[in-house]
């Protein structure tokens, strides 16, 4: 099966660190360090690498934006963090994708690479839609903050309904809803099809959902995320996050965090930026 280039060509830069024009050496050596580790581990092939999923899940999209004639900003929509084409393992730090292993912040960067490609972009212009992202996430902090004290008490009756839910991930955008790994689109609900190896949280084949779709607690939920502008969320034992925006692997909006320890977000979030607004919420911004 033919792969898809030379990732490096895709997108001219695999990850994005705005603001940042030079490392400082311990920075340079943990990077150095890392990568090596990466090098290494490439010898060791996974037993899912050979079955290429990130090229059959590279399909599946490639299928659905010629049929349907899809423009740029759905495309866009759809490849948010956490919304349904999403590709990045929710639970390990690497995986193997174009022949090697690679950090999973980078894997969103694969796939836009090629699509930005095909909606006429230049490997500048795409390269910098992440960081022009992260900008305006910056710029606007001071407006979410004052929205977030102003609206506080459905901000904290949303973090208390999410915290009594067993599920992690909540999804609501126009046409597109999310509870986990059931998703709801044009009044059915489905989940993909996901081999048993593979790490990433979507494939090429999906299934029809149950007839009954989401519960009434979960529909109260994503009415008061609609409500808030929250379009997804995401919470572990650490954390509960209320994303308002996001671009690829970046993402802004607020965190509550549920104890005194650091938060652990796992691979899925790399905050730059967490900036305290009450008692224990922060506006944040990942990359």
């Amino acid at each position: 099966m033919k792969r898809l280039g030379n990732p490096q060509l895709s997108l001219g830069c695999a990850t994005f660190e705005p603001y940042d024009l030079t490392m400082s050496p311990i920075r340079w050596l943990l990077s150095a360090l890392f990568s090596f580790w990466i090098a290494q581990g490439s010898a060791q092939d996974p037993g899912y690498a050979s079955k290429e999923y990130d090229v059959l899940i590279y399909k599946h999209q490639h299928t659905q934006v010629t049929a349907d004639h899809m423009d740029k900003a759905a495309y866009l929509k759809f490849t948010m963090p956490f919304s349904k084409w999403d590709p990045r393992p929710l639970t390990d730090s690497v995986a193997w994708m174009m022949g090697e292993r690679q950090r999973v912040s980078v894997v969103p960067n694969f796939y836009w690479g090629t699509f930005a490609k095909y909606y006429g972009l230049s490997i500048e212009e795409a390269s910098a839609m992440p960081n022009d992202f992260l900008k305006r996430a910056y710029e606007q902090e001071e407006q979410r903050v004052g929205m977030f004290r102003k609206k506080i008490d459905a901000f904290v009756e949303l973090t208390e309904a999410l915290s009594r839910s067993a599920h992690h991930i909540y999804v609501q955008q126009v046409g597109l809803l999310r509870v986990d790994e059931l998703y709801e689109e044009r009044g059915r609900t489905w989940r993909y099809v996901i081999p048993d190896d593979s790490p990433f949280p979507m494939s090429d084949s999906i299934i029809a959902g149950p007839s009954g779709g989401y519960d009434e607690i979960d529909r109260d939920i994503i009415r008061m995320m609609k409500k808030l502008s929250v379009y997804a969320s995401y919470q572990n034992e650490t954390a509960v996050l209320l994303l308002l925006d996001g671009t690829l692997d970046n993402s802004c909006g607020y965190v509550f965090q549920r104890t005194e320890r650091r938060i652990v977000t796992g691979p899925l979030f790399n905050i730059a930026r967490q900036s305290p607004i009450a008692q224990g919420y922060s506006y944040f911004v990942s990359r």
